[in-house]
């Protein structure tokens, strides 16, 4: 038998990359008329690194032998809360005058909404120093009871609280703050920055 002709089935020295195997196989004679040949094991190598890419795309597109499509992570809820700020003074129970009331609404999963007008949405942190800031957007105070608070904010810089006013429990809790924390009567900074009102409370 000729040894330039078929499949060899012993170890001879003929060996390659899988690419240069793959092109034995797509073309097995040269330009020339040369014929090529191959080493049976590496043939089997190659055999092995083509269905391994396979199940590798395969698994990629989410799609399993079965031809149903791979399960999808779901991500589980959480616990958040939102801040609410109501512009009006405690001493009132928070129904007339300038001042501000809190509400910490806590809550299990995706975020609540609701309520436009009756509170103003805010961004509240509480730093290393103590210090309450609280950040409110232009637009949501216009919205809120009329735009009745807008007036204390705008082209001003700062803000007169008349009461004093302990943090709720679920604020502090929401802050990782240990109460008691009290918003102290008098008069605190006010900046305006891309449409948002930052106050600062020294507690």
């Amino acid at each position: 038998m000729e040894s330039g002709k078929g499949i060899s089935s012993g170890d001879d020295n003929n060996s390659g990359s899988p690419a240069e195997l793959l092109q034995q196989l797509s073309h097995p004679q040269s330009a020339g008329g040369e014929r090529h040949h191959f080493n049976i094991k590496n043939y089997m190598v190659m055999k092995k690194i083509f269905v391994s890419a396979m199940i590798g795309l395969l698994l990629l597109n989410g799609t399993t032998f079965g031809g149903e499509p791979a399960p999808v992570p779901v991500a589980t809820p959480g616990l958040n809360f939102v801040f609410k700020v109501i512009f009006k003074r405690p001493k009132t129970d928070c129904q007339s005058g300038f001042g501000i009331c809190l509400i910490t609404s806590i809550y299990w999963g995706e975020n609540q909404t609701g309520g436009a007008g009756d509170y103003v949405p805010a961004d509240i942190t509480l730093n290393e120093r103590n210090q309450l800031i609280v950040k409110v957007k232009a637009e949501s105070l216009t919205k809120y009871d009329g735009g009745s608070a807008l007036p204390y904010f705008r082209d001003k810089s700062s803000i007169t609280i008349p009461d004093p006013y302990p943090l709720p429990e679920e604020t502090c809790k929401a802050l990782k703050a240990k109460p008691p924390l009290t918003i102290k009567p008098g008069s605190y900074p006010v900046t305006f920055d891309d449409g948002i009102y930052t106050v600062i409370f020294q507690l």
